[in-house]
């Protein structure tokens, strides 16, 4: 028999939550990224382009074209 562990539990309720978010969201035109970038600019307000790049775990050139 499978034995479902805690890890996958978890990353299958983070799928459905994404899926869910994605599903509310389409009408905006704006991506999940995007999304992810106004949330970590509004609570992380006046960070500079490195620290927020570095918070979201991707390049700044990556967070410049977002």
């Amino acid at each position: 028999m499978l034995q479902i562990t805690f890890g996958f539990l978890l990353h299958d309720t983070a799928r459905l939550l994404r899926r869910d978010f994605e599903r509310r969201s389409k009408g905006t035109g704006l991506t999940r990224a995007q999304w992810a970038v106004l949330a970590y600019v509004a609570r992380n307000e006046g960070s500079n382009q490195a620290a927020l790049a570095d918070m979201l775990d991707i390049e700044p050139i990556t967070l410049v074209r977002l």
